[in-house]
């Protein structure tokens, strides 16, 4: 299982203000321009990556090292619970935090994907990497790429700018000291992400599943099976 070596300095982020972050961002997609799509995404997503924006100033300590903050939560069908959260950082090609300033939501449309982040790491675009179409405008739940990409891609792109990021060669990977900080013991990804913890089994109950540190017992169960 591939994990990051975090630096001490990356220690300082809270996973409660990671979570709070990633709550306030989905919400952000929900009712921003992007809300439609970003709803009929959501409706057919696997599971979700949200990379959240910990400082307006886009000097959150330990992020240039270690890669930003992000909370990857799966659920068992596009109507079953979603899991506990667990806790990854995603780096640019260059191992530095990709786009400080801007919030991302990653939605996984294909299993195989999950598969890689049980593992522990995954890595957007090239030849191996999991396919990533971006996305800074409404999109028709009928309008999807054939095939299928791994992720579709919301970016909460400046106001004046209407680029959107490349993310050939980005990497998400485990970041076991947040997790064991949340969790108060180590745990794998899988053992996280194969637990469901929100109760609704509407789309919307991913923000359930983005709950603070105080809501969250250690999941005892070994990892499970992702569906094929």
């Amino acid at each position: 299982m591939a994990t990051l070596a975090v630096p001490a300095m990356a220690e300082t982020i809270e996973p409660k203000t990671v979570l709070d972050k990633a709550r306030s961002a989905v919400e952000d997609f929900r009712t921003g321009h992007t809300s439609s799509g970003f709803s009929a995404a959501l409706a057919r997503a696997d599971a979700a990556i949200v990379v959240p924006v910990l400082d307006e100033t886009g000097s959150t300590p330990g992020e240039d090292e270690a890669g930003r903050p992000a909370v990857v939560v799966v659920r068992d069908g596009v109507i079953g619970p979603w899991s506990d959260p667990a806790f990854y950082r995603v780096q640019s090609r260059d191992g530095k935090a990709p786009y400080p300033g801007l919030a991302m939501t990653f939605l996984i449309m294909r299993t195989d994907a999950i598969t890689r982040l049980k593992e522990g790491s995954a890595e957007l675009g090239g030849e191996d990497g999991l396919r990533v179409d971006p996305v800074n405008v409404g999109v028709d739940p009928d309008a999807f790429s054939d095939p299928l990409p791994h992720m579709v891609a919301f970016v909460k792109v400046n106001e004046a700018s209407t680029l959107l990021p490349a993310f050939d060669g980005w990497k998400v990977t485990a970041d076991p000291a947040l997790n064991e900080q949340f969790y108060r013991r180590s745990l794998a990804p899988a053992e996280i992400l194969s637990r469901g913890a929100a109760e609704t089994r509407e789309p919307e109950s991913l923000l359930d599943a983005l709950r603070t540190a105080e809501e969250h017992e250690a999941p005892d169960a070994s990892p499970g099976d992702v569906r094929q």
